[in-house]
């Protein structure tokens, strides 16, 4: 059974070998409700900061309503769910046994009483709290990505109108961020965990979230189109914040912007040396230009990745929708 428990996933961890070029699916959701033809999971992956109540789901789309003062959505995608096996309701699965959810949900979870075969209950139950089922969701070691691998996390998204906050600088942020708080790890199991929660600063001893965030505006300036890293891993603020938690590491200019456009975007992490991760992410749609920016880090502060958020700011957008999510890991050349 693979090895629980998590290491602090810096510097040297997994530096040797080459990258294999096999491509791994690490998450790909329909956004189809169940039990509708074609769904993907039984429950929705992907958790609001805000009720339940402003998100639309189903359809192939997740949407979320923005609010007055903006909102962030977030998906765990990377869990190493090619190690466990399935969970089927037709095993008498052992105590401690570990399973990935399947179509129950996208994450691990151990067996921590024998309450029969029912299967997992993923949402909503408190991250390293036993369901009524006998069973608790577990944070396993995940992978670090090996020189020359990478892990690419895609999307479509549009930001509906009406909205007047798209020429408000980091109007629009996207984050692939590393959730493996070592020893104490904090998952986010429900919708309404808010803008700014514990969860995402750490354990007062261990940091926090960790990882980069591209953020883009309509408005046309040297600063329209940023990449940065969040430096303050003990915030509880996760994207909503900037000042004092994120650094810019690079940014330029980008144009055409606007709501209602479907637009293609993908964030990408690749491990190139033993101490170097280059971060590109690109937009793509529409009249947009300049949505294509990297930025090498030479110090970063993990080698791990499994979690995406969407942020819109306060009145960017009446609300946003995200679509054909799917997140994979393979070579440089993806």
């Amino acid at each position: 059974m693979p090895k629980l428990g998590l290491g602090i996933n810096v510097a040297n961890s997994s530096a040797s070998g080459s990258a294999s070029g096999q491509i791994t699916t690490l998450y790909s959701d329909s956004l189809i409700a169940w039990p509708n033809t074609g769904a993907t999971f039984r429950d929705r992956q992907i958790f609001s900061s805000s009720t339940s109540g402003t998100v639309v789901y189903g359809g192939g789309i997740f949407q979320q309503i923005s609010g007055v003062s903006g909102r962030h959505s977030l998906v765990y995608f990377n869990c190493d769910k090619e190690l466990y096996p399935i969970y089927d309701n037709t095993t008498s699965w052992n105590l401690n046994s570990e399973v990935y959810g399947g179509s129950y949900g996208h994450a691990i979870f151990r067996k921590t009483a024998l309450a029969g075969t029912a299967a997992p209950i993923f949402l909503g139950t408190t991250p390293g709290t036993q369901d009524p089922n006998g069973w608790t969701r577990i944070h396993p070691t995940l992978t670090p990505l090996q020189i020359g691998q990478a892990i690419v996390a895609s999307f479509n998204f549009k930001a509906l109108s009406p909205g007047s906050g798209l020429t408000t600088a980091n109007s629009l942020r996207f984050a692939v961020l590393d959730s493996s708080i070592p020893t104490n790890p904090k998952y986010v199991n429900a919708d309404n965990h808010g803008l700014s929660n514990a969860i995402f600063g750490g354990n007062g001893g261990s940091p926090g979230y960790r990882g980069y965030m591209s953020t883009i505006s309509a408005t046309v300036n040297v600063n329209s189109n940023k990449v940065l890293t969040r430096t303050t891993t003990t915030s509880s603020s996760l994207v909503n914040s900037i000042t004092g938690v994120y650094t810019q590491v690079a940014n330029q200019s980008a144009s055409g912007l606007v709501h209602d456009v479907l637009y293609a975007v993908s964030l990408k992490v690749q491990r190139t040396a033993v101490n170097t991760i280059v971060y590109t992410w690109n937009m793509t749609g529409g009249s947009l230009t300049g949505g294509l920016l990297s930025y090498t880090d030479n110090s970063p502060s993990t080698f791990v990745f499994d979690t995406l958020a969407f942020d819109v700011v306060a009145d960017a957008c009446s609300a946003f929708e995200v679509s054909n999510v799917k997140a994979v890991r393979g070579p440089g050349s993806l």
